[in-house]
């Protein structure tokens, strides 16, 4: 078996090109199947992308962390380079799928009970840290009047599941091939990460000691 990449050129300039693209583009969906709301995606289950070679080890290094922090390193940067309105995300029973998700972002105050006319000592529960700190040490670290982005995923929502591509104009087509396009290239980098773990690194059981806390007796003194 041979990967055959997503990304694909297509001719922008031939409004046939580009809805023959996005129209003939697998689709997956957003939520379970019952929800009837699909978007585009790809299959990336072992057996689809991985060669024969390195499946065995691709089911081990599956069990592992560090590969999986580097993938979501790659769907975050995606989320960002498009303000969050677009995300990526598996689904499916066993995570076997990349789809493209809506989403976005609103912005959230680390402390929304604090402002400069408070005191000090006044406490407020921050959702962001989850715990409680003062008026004074919320000013220390700088957070006591700002904001942060409070990114949501919409994995209800579809896209283009209905579309009718032929009423699109041109600079629709072309914005949502760029998009799509991305998508592609982006389940084409984690793809060739995971084989590149696979190619590169080897699993090894090592056996680690957990220092533990116990009671013992001592002999009094006094």
């Amino acid at each position: 078996m041979r990967y055959k990449p997503f990304y694909k050129k297509v001719d922008v300039r031939k409004p046939k090109d580009m809805i023959d693209y996005l129209k003939n583009h697998f689709r997956y969906n957003t939520m379970n199947s019952w929800n009837r709301s699909t978007s585009y995606a790809h299959n990336l289950k072992i057996h689809r992308v991985i060669p024969n070679d390195l499946q065995d080890k691709a089911y081990v290094i599956m069990e592992q962390g560090d590969v999986y922090d580097e993938i979501n390193g790659l769907l975050s940067d995606f989320g960002v380079s498009h303000d969050y309105e677009y995300q990526v995300g598996f689904n499916g029973r066993s995570g076997g799928y990349l789809v493209l998700y809506r989403g976005g972002y609103k912005m959230q105050r680390y402390f929304s009970g604090f402002s400069p006319e408070d005191p000090d000592d006044k406490r407020d529960y921050s959702d962001y840290y989850r715990r409680w700190f003062s008026h004074e040490e919320a000013k220390e670290m700088g957070t006591a009047y700002s904001s942060y982005k409070q990114v949501y995923t919409q994995p209800g929502r579809e896209i283009d599941m209905d579309a009718d591509y032929g009423e699109w104009d041109i600079e629709e087509l072309r914005n949502r091939i760029k998009l799509v396009r991305e998508f592609d290239r982006l389940c084409d980098d984690v793809v060739n990460l995971f084989i590149d773990y696979c190619r590169n690194f080897n699993v090894q059981e090592k056996e680690i000691k957990v220092p533990r806390t116990i009671k013992v007796l001592v002999e009094s003194t006094a």
